[in-house]
């Protein structure tokens, strides 16, 4: 009986040119997967950071815009920084014992209305180095001896003032204040772009 004829070579297994072609492409394969995951990732990162840092400047104009509307027979100063910014110290109204006065109002202060309502006590906002050679707008309350009580961070990686559009600039516009908030890593101005710029009227 004869044997089935068999094609040459077909039990034969990879050459060592095709394993390395082999291999070649799935090099290829996987470092292109890998840099497609590593541009996801800092794309998300980037997203969150930007999320976080409009969150940042939302939150810290919010805070001085509600505020600096309050400010009217008390203190008020507007000085310019070594850098071009602007530092603003002013008061809000306040009452202790039942008598009205100018001052500082803070709930971190203390647990009680007292303690919140400090007469002759003033705020400011200032800029300040973040330690590792950036810009940051802080909140300071100071006593009546200008001695620094409490201290918040509100906006950081900050502009200097002396460039277009600055960090952080207070200026008299009329009637009201100008009042403009940026950041280094996103220039422009107006709202979610990195930049925010908004005009209060006091009560002076």
């Amino acid at each position: 009986m004869k044997r089935p004829r068999t094609i040459a070579g077909a039990k034969r297994g990879l050459t060592l040119l095709e394993m390395m072609i082999a291999l070649s492409i799935l090099a290829l394969v996987v470092t292109a997967s890998m840099e497609m995951i590593s541009a996801g990732t800092s794309s998300s990162a980037q997203v969150g950071a930007g999320v976080r840092e409009n969150s940042e400047m939302r939150d810290g104009t919010r805070r001085l815009r509600e505020e600096l509307r309050g400010a009217g027979g008390g203190r008020f100063d507007v000085v310019p920084l070594a850098d071009g910014n602007s530092e603003l110290t002013f008061q809000v109204p306040v009452t202790s014992g039942g008598v009205a006065g100018w001052g500082v109002y803070d709930r971190f202060l203390g647990p009680g209305e007292d303690e919140w309502n400090r007469v002759d006590w003033s705020l400011r906002y200032t800029v300040l180095p973040d330690g590792d050679g950036g810009r940051q707008l802080v909140r300071q309350v100071l006593d009546d001896l200008d001695q620094v009580q409490r201290q918040t961070v509100l906006v950081t990686d900050l502009r200097a003032g002396n460039v277009e559009p600055p960090g952080f600039r207070v200026a008299d516009v009329g009637d009201v204040w100008e009042v403009i908030v940026t950041t280094e890593s996103r220039s422009a101005i107006g709202g979610e772009s990195g930049g925010t710029r908004i005009h209060v009227r006091t009560q002076n």
